[in-house]
């Protein structure tokens, strides 16, 4: 259970990375190429998308114990600053 959970955030994420990488490229667009500005939001509206599928795979509630392991197991950090 640990298992999918952990891989689930760590999904999560990855999706909200490349969804802030989009936002990024769109507001970079903005005012000199509106298209590529559209096409980035959607984009990132997709990632975004993602997330909100990967976290169906996550329990409604977790119990604390639970919480406290799964952010435990997490704590493994990349260079990046996100979740490794």
């Amino acid at each position: 259970m640990l298992d999918k959970m952990k891989h689930a955030v760590r999904a999560i994420d990855d999706e909200l990375l490349g969804a802030e990488h989009y936002a990024k490229m769109a507001r970079k667009c903005k005012g000199e190429d509106n298209a590529s500005m559209q096409t980035y939001l959607a984009m990132a509206k997709q990632e975004l998308s993602h997330v909100d599928a990967l976290r169906l795979q996550l329990p409604d509630r977790l119990n604390a114990t639970d919480a406290w392991v799964l952010f435990f197991l997490c704590l493994v950090q990349s260079p990046a600053g996100h979740i490794a």
